[in-house]
């Protein structure tokens, strides 16, 4: 296992791993103008050549002037990978790309998730966060 941050050179990589793990498909054009920018953060791993997981999300700039934030926005594992700490090391390459602190979302009722990040180092500072989506 070889989890990688992708670059602009990796679109075909990345067009596996948009097709194993999102209902959409994605041109590689479209994924290199993504991987392109900065900002945007698209970690694959792969086991024997095939798509394993991926991680992505966006660096969010703060207007206070402090260090850009990482939004970790998805982790997936395929089926067949996981409890085998692909999650794990791509959150970890994840944490080596920031530019100052490192955020995500997840559901209490996640007790896998809980566990990664807990393990990880993360620490829940506001027990009662809510999340509205519209």
């Amino acid at each position: 296992m070889n989890p990688r941050r992708l670059g602009p050179a990796d679109a075909g990589a990345a067009v596996a791993l948009v097709a194993t793990f999102f209902e959409q498909p994605a041109g590689e054009d479209s994924l290199r103008a993504w991987l392109a920018d900065d900002d945007r953060v698209m970690i694959g791993v792969w086991q024997d050549d095939e798509p394993a997981g991926i991680l992505y999300g966006y660096f969010l700039a703060r207007p206070d002037g402090l260090p850009d934030m990482l939004l970790v926005y998805s982790i997936d594992v395929a089926a067949r990978f996981r409890r085998q700490g692909c999650a794990r090391a791509m959150l970890a390459v994840a944490l080596s790309a920031r530019r100052g602190s490192v955020w995500l979302l997840t559901n209490e009722s996640n007790a896998a998730a809980m566990a990664l990040y807990r393990e990880a180092g993360g620490t829940r500072p506001n027990p009662d966060d809510v999340m509205f989506r519209f």
